[in-house]
């Protein structure tokens, strides 16, 4: 057995902190016989955010743990991103914030809880904006 890459321990560590997370990386596992690809997993949850985010957009109790949710995985993201691992940084900005933009309409509320990290290279890679 070989040891896990550190793009395919952060997508366990995301899998076991986010249970609706885990739903999508576990299918994908599924869908390519438990080999783990970490920026298809990743990519995958582009999608799910977008889809929490809207699920956040209510004031019931479940509007509210989806708002939970996501917000911790961004944090999750933002904590990791930028901070010496290539590896990781790559799956986030390229598997992750590159895809942003297939959100659609929850593209901007997205964006507005993304960390300073983040926001700053979205910015400047997705948007075009002066450093």
């Amino acid at each position: 057995m070989t040891a896990l890459d550190d793009g395919a321990k952060f997508m366990n560590q995301i899998a076991g902190a986010f249970p609706g997370a885990a739903r999508i990386i576990r299918a994908q596992r599924q869908e390519v016989r438990g080999e783990i690809l970490p920026h298809m997993e990743m990519s995958g949850l582009i999608s799910w955010a977008g889809e929490t985010y809207a699920k956040s957009r209510g004031t019931d109790p479940a509007s509210r743990r989806a708002r939970r949710e996501l917000e911790r995985f961004l944090q999750m993201l933002e904590a990791r991103f930028e901070t010496g691992e290539q590896e990781v940084d790559d799956l986030i900005a390229v598997s992750f914030l590159e895809g942003l933009v297939q959100t659609g309409e929850s593209l901007p509320g997205l964006r507005a809880l993304l960390g300073p990290r983040m926001l700053t290279w979205y910015r400047l890679a997705c948007e075009g904006a002066s450093p």
